[in-house]
């Protein structure tokens, strides 16, 4: 959840550190796998300002 929650707020690295210590802990957690996913493929919350 807090991978999910850096995310959306727009801090990329932070969910991306947070995502990789949440797989590391329970590799098969999907929140965690999707904003890692997401965080790699350079996506963005749509309610973010470009």
């Amino acid at each position: 959840m807090a991978a999910w929650a850096a995310w959306a707020l727009g801090s990329v690295a932070r969910a991306e550190t947070r995502a990789r210590y949440a797989l590391d802990l329970r590799s098969d957690d999907p929140l965690a796998g999707l904003v890692l996913r997401s965080v790699l493929a350079g996506a963005r919350p749509a309610w973010e300002r470009r």
